[in-house]
């Protein structure tokens, strides 16, 4: 579905390998807050069927 509508809009995603140290958000990706401002970290509502795949932090 989602490939059938970026073919007919025409667009092209082409991806990208950047390495651990030069990936700004690698230390979020991976749970490590420090360093960012609480006031920014919006608690987000896991949709009930999403449950078992995902999970929020509360560190």
């Amino acid at each position: 579905m989602i490939q059938k509508l970026l073919v007919g809009m025409e667009v092209d995603i082409v991806s990208r390998r950047v390495k651990s140290e030069d990936n700004v958000t690698d230390a979020v990706s991976r749970g490590d807050r420090s360093g960012r401002n609480p006031a920014f970290q919006l608690p987000v509502q896991i949709p009930y069927d999403l449950e078992s795949r995902l999970y929020q932090s509360t560190d």
